[in-house]
Order: structure tokens, then C-alpha cells, then sequence
């Protein structure tokens, strides 16, 4: 009985993090772009090639005590989204602003050294503003929502992730084309962020 005392204190041990909990400030890469995989392939045949666009995020969190390996890091974050056309009359670029609100759900195992860890993150957000997005578009229709999954390791104050997200929600109208080629197609992205922890 005694054994197996230490031993089950000895594994909270290791997976309670000795980090310290604390702020983040964090900032990255985004990549991808703003419609599905099927749909893009569906475009193509019509002479229209979407390609990915490479944008960013910075934002602000919280991260809590790991207990057993789990901890939450709730963040507030700009991310700036697009993708870019090609074959309709000319390459355009369009860009769009979102205010995201990511809650990071996080294991991972204290090695002492470093914290590799496994997350995943419910999202919801908003456009603020972008291209051909009229002033007037209903606060409704800016919304967004998600899920993201993915990986990190953090070494002292410094935390690396690497993140998918998936977007259940709609573009912004941009016009009735986009709306009605798009609608409520889900689209995702790539994000690589690093973040320091104080």
C-alpha cells in the first residue's frame, strides 16, 4: 500500500507543472485561407485559383496552474485572415480583421525542463472590418465560431504552439457573388504562435 502511495504521489508530481501560472503576451503566423478545400477545387474549374494567404494574430491571456496535466488558457486575440484570387480580372487580395476570444484547453507533462503539451480550443469571434465589407453588415452576420487542436511546448517563460482551427461560421457578406458562392462553407487555418509568460 505504501508503494503505491508514493508511487501515485510521485505521478502528480511530475504532471503538475512547476511553470508559473501568469499572463501571456502572444503573437504569430496565420495561414490558410478563407474557403473550403472542395469548394476551392470546385472554383478551379471555373477558372478562378484560390491560393492561401499568410496573415498574423497578437493578443493577450491568462494561463492557469496545471493540476494532473491540465490547465486553461483563455486569450483575447486579433488575428488577421484572408486569401487571394487569381483569374477573374485580376490577383486581389482580401483581408479581414477578426477579434477572437480562443479558450485553450491544455495536457501536457512537466519534464522538469520543458512542458510538451497537447491542447484544444473552442473560439468565437468577430470581423471588425474588412475587404468589401460594408459599415452597415449586421453584428450577426460578423460572427464567427470554432475549434482549433494542436500542440506546443513551453520552456521556462517561453511557450510554442502550433494550431488547426476549424470556422463553423460564415464570411461577412462581401458582396452577393462571395455570399452566394461561399455561404456557410466551414474554411480553416494554420496558426504558429509564440507567447511569453510573466
Amino acid at each position: 500500500m505504501k508503494k503505491i502511495l508514493i508511487t501515485l504521489v510521485a505521478a502528480m508530481a511530475l504532471t503538475t507543472s512547476a511553470f508559473a501560472e501568469g499572463f501571456i503576451i502572444k503573437g504569430g503566423l496565420t495561414y490558410g485561407n478563407l474557403m473550403s478545400k472542395g469548394l476551392v477545387e470546385d472554383l478551379k474549374t471555373v477558372g478562378m485559383d484560390i491560393k492561401s494567404f499568410t496573415g498574423w494574430h497578437a493578443g493577450i491571456g491568462y494561463q492557469t496552474g496545471s493540476i494532473a496535466g491540465l490547465s486553461f488558457q483563455p486569450e483575447l486575440q486579433y488575428n488577421l485572415r484572408g486569401m487571394s484570387t487569381d483569374g477573374i480580372a485580376n490577383k486581389v487580395n482580401y483581408k479581414y480583421h477578426y477579434l477572437e476570444l480562443p479558450v485553450n484547453i491544455q495536457w501536457g507533462i512537466d519534464l522538469i525542463v520543458a512542458r510538451p503539451f497537447l491542447l484544444v480550443s473552442p473560439y468565437v469571434g468577430c470581423c471588425l472590418d474588412g475587404t468589401g465589407v460594408p459599415t452597415d453588415t449586421n453584428f450577426s452576420d460578423r460572427l464567427e465560431y470554432g475549434f482549433g487542436a494542436g500542440a506546443g511546448i513551453e520552456l521556462w517563460i517561453l511557450q510554442i504552439t502550433a494550431r488547426y482551427n476549424w470556422n463553423f461560421g460564415h464570411l461577412p457578406n462581401v458582396g452577393d457573388f462571395w455570399k452566394k458562392v461561399i455561404g456557410k462553407k466551414t474554411n480553416g487555418a494554420f496558426e504558429l504562435s509564440v507567447a511569453f509568460c510573466f
